[in-house]
């Protein structure tokens, strides 16, 4: 960068300007240990601001998938063979038929492209999983001695459920938490590479829009790589805790 100065004003010289993006350096004119986007922005400033947004979609799509799927599952497998039971799993059948990225981009591009409205269109198919799987378990645990005798002694379907079923469930339900947080961070990329997302939002997948429209794909690999990294790592880690509760609850 030999002959390049900073204008007075703290804005990049024309010279500097053009050497956007800029690789890893330290010192003026630049610091930035992950190098600069073509905006002049740092790598690792967006990244971690994107692991903000990560974090906050996967774990509040996964949340609301839960709290919308167990109960479900709950009650469908405790009234199993009802036309509650029934109903609850028609509706499973018809939305399984729906495809999830295809729906998910329909539904932000109708209601917006805001952090909100992904998470929501995202937890609207992740129930499902922690619906059917959770209503197994039900059925199966409905089965047992000790919920017989519950039933004899005259106690009511919502404690039973609470005292007898449920705390067999909540581990199983972990399991889908952390790997539903995986798959929403997945969809969220995977939006914002398609240009479904808030522009004002910094994320991974929005780093990625940017490095493939400005045509950097090729020339700017410390711009490329690290979001796709990040992504990948996250996932895998959500995923390793969910195999982690698995292997300690002994869920099956």
């Amino acid at each position: 960068m030999g002959g390049v100065r900073r204008a007075g004003d703290g804005r990049l010289t024309l010279a500097q300007s053009r050497s956007l993006p800029h690789p890893p350096a330290f010192g003026d004119p630049f610091f930035a240990p992950l190098g600069t986007t073509a905006s002049g922005h740092g790598v690792l400033t967006e990244l971690v601001y994107g692991a903000r947004t990560a974090l906050l979609v996967g774990v509040a799509a996964a949340l609301l998938a839960s709290l919308v799927g167990v109960p479900l599952g709950l009650l469908s497998g405790y009234h199993g063979g009802t036309w509650l039971d029934e109903t609850i799993q028609r509706v499973v059948d018809v939305l399984y038929g729906v495809p999830f990225l295809p729906f998910v981009v329909v539904l932000v591009a109708v209601r917006g492209a805001s952090t909100t409205n992904v998470v929501l269109a995202i937890a609207a198919t992740s129930w499902l999983n922690n619906c059917v799987v959770v209503r197994g378990a039900t059925l199966s645990l409905t089965q047992r001695a000790y919920v017989d005798a519950a039933r004899a002694a005259g106690l009511r379907p919502r404690r039973i459920v609470a005292r007898h079923v449920l705390p067999d469930v909540l581990p199983l339900a972990a399991v889908f938490l952390a790997q539903d947080a995986a798959t929403a961070i997945l969809a969220r990329a995977t939006l914002a590479y398609l240009g479904l997302a808030d522009d004002a939002t910094r994320s991974w997948g929005s780093m990625l829009q940017a490095v493939q429209a400005t045509g950097h794909v090729f020339d700017a690999p410390w711009w490329l790589l690290p979001p796709g990294v990040a992504i990948a790592l996250l996932v895998a880690a959500f995923y390793f805790v969910g195999h982690a509760v698995e292997d300690v609850t002994e869920v099956e």
